[in-house]
């Protein structure tokens, strides 16, 4: 809550607003201390030795797997010089070493007074990570984000199918992370060090990509899936994903999945996972067999209707309906998203439905929407508080996919926004990957495949801070639940 104010200059009052500082978020140590003291610090150690490998050959190992480790946690949105600043203040990387012998005790590397990493730790990291690396890496942090999410109750749902409880819907988006370099690989240019024209420095598989203000950006395409509780701060996002040639360029080969297919399948992965959502909330990206997917899945998609040269204002008849009280029948028809009935004028009425349900055939799942005629509707008045029943889902031997036309609320309309202002919560997701790049919002990396993993350190140490902050505001020990 903001607090105001008042104050009194020159016989003018006036009101200013200050930001109170949240009296749960973790500081930095706290949570770096944390961290070291979870479980999932342990997985990443277990990570960082694999990606190490074995040693062979040199000298002998000099920090320990775990430094590795704690040192790849700072990083997320600081240089590395930032990094090793940070570990030189005061008595910090004592304190450090203290809590990492607690985990390895014994071991000579973790004894007090040995040498705190330089900034080659982190290049000599990067030299090692191959795909297979960032894979594990991601499959860990959805691992994760899934023990968090079940331990902080997101997935249960308070409401209904139609409308249901902060906690039980996903909102996700795509975006578009600018590349380190302008340069493509047909760029050359002239060395007057060596005489040679050469290949300028680029990034490797960045393509042009539209963004959702209409502007081609030179980089790479992630897509992301949230939840969260309905509190500030407590969201968690449970993978990022590489989209279209992203995808192509970081497993080499022709695996160009669009964001739907990406999409849809994180999802399904959430569903199994950990049950219990009921809605997710995205852009027009999702669009007729992405819906029918997400229907099947039990998520009720608040995705707006795609409009592609007028389409989705075209008329689209859904065939004759029985009104259940009446037993009369009415014509509906699909306009702007809306299931529609013919009005006193002639014209069509938009209508909210007042639920929906599932049922199960011989081939598939089936979703109905069950559509009330309220009172005061511009129409017959004898059809006031009637209701029939629409299949949301394509019926069986029909092409045309009523996901591409047809909600079951009124896109725009009082509920629908009601409803689809929680997806602005995949906007400021946005703000804070792309804050946590180099100063100009670029990828610290030339390398894809690195430029994934940043995302996804910022994303993991997002995802343990949320539930930091969930335990504070509960009074609840992390350690146990984590330990869970």
């Amino acid at each position: 809550m903001a607090v105001q104010d008042v104050s009194w200059n020159d016989g003018v009052i006036s009101a200013r607003r200050t930001k109170q500082t949240p009296q749960f978020r973790p500081s930095d140590w706290d949570a770096t201390v944390a961290f070291i003291r979870s479980p999932l610090f342990l997985e990443l150690v277990a990570w960082i030795a694999g990606v190490r490998g074995a040693h062979t050959f040199g000298g002998p190992r000099t920090q320990h797997d775990a430094v590795w480790a704690v040192a790849w946690w700072l990083k997320s949105g600081r240089s590395a010089d930032k990094v090793i600043d940070y570990l030189h203040q005061a008595d910090t990387w004592d304190q450090i070493l203290r809590e990492l012998r607690r985990i390895f005790p014994g071991d000579p590397l973790l004894a007090p007074g040995a040498r705190i990493p330089s900034r080659d730790i982190f290049r000599h990291v990067n030299d090692r990570i191959k795909r297979n690396h960032v894979a594990e890496l991601d499959s860990l942090n959805f691992r994760q984000s899934c023990s968090l999410a079940s331990a902080m109750g997101l997935g249960i749902n308070e409401g209904t199918w139609l409308e249901p409880s902060t906690g039980a819907a996903l909102t996700g988006d795509a975006f578009v992370v600018r590349s380190m370099c302008n340069y493509g690989p047909q760029d050359v240019a002239y060395n007057q060090r060596t005489g040679e024209v050469q290949q300028r420095r680029h990034t490797k598989g960045a393509h042009f990509h539209r963004t959702g203000d209409n502007r081609d950006l030179h980089g790479h395409l992630f897509a992301h899936l949230s939840a969260r509780t309905g509190e500030s701060l407590e969201e968690i996002t449970f993978a990022i994903r590489p989209v279209g040639k992203t995808l192509e360029a970081i497993h080499q080969d022709e695996r160009q999945d669009s964001e739907s297919a990406v999409v849809v399948e994180l999802a399904e992965q959430i569903q199994h996972a950990c049950g219990g959502f009921a809605m997710i909330h995205y852009d027009k990206a999702l669009r007729g067999a992405a819906i029918e997917q997400l229907w099947r899945l039990l998520l009720h998609p608040l995705i707006g209707v795609y409009d592609k040269s007028g389409l989705s204002t075209e008329k689209v008849p859904l065939g004759e309906h029985t009104l259940q009280k009446s037993k009369r029948k009415v014509q509906v028809v699909a306009w702007q998203g809306a299931a529609c009935i013919v009005g006193g004028d002639g014209g069509l009425v938009k209508l909210n439905g007042s639920s929906i349900y599932t049922r199960v055939n011989k081939y598939k799942n089936s979703v109905y929407g069950v559509f009330r005629i309220p009172e005061g509707t511009a129409c017959d008045t004898s059809l006031w508080g009637d209701e029939f029943r629409v299949l949301l889902t394509t019926p069986a031997g029909t092409t045309a996919l009523r996901g591409e036309y047809l909600r079951p609320l009124v896109p725009g309309g009082e509920k629908w926004n009601k409803v689809y202002g929680r997806r602005s919560n995949a906007e400021s997701l946005n703000s804070l990957l792309l804050n946590s790049l180099l100063p100009d919002k670029r990828a610290r990396s030339n390398e894809p495949v690195l430029v994934w993993m940043d995302l996804i350190r910022t994303v993991m140490k997002k995802n343990f801070r949320a539930y930091l902050v969930f335990c504070r505001r509960r009074g609840l020990d992390p350690g146990p639940l984590m330990a869970a």
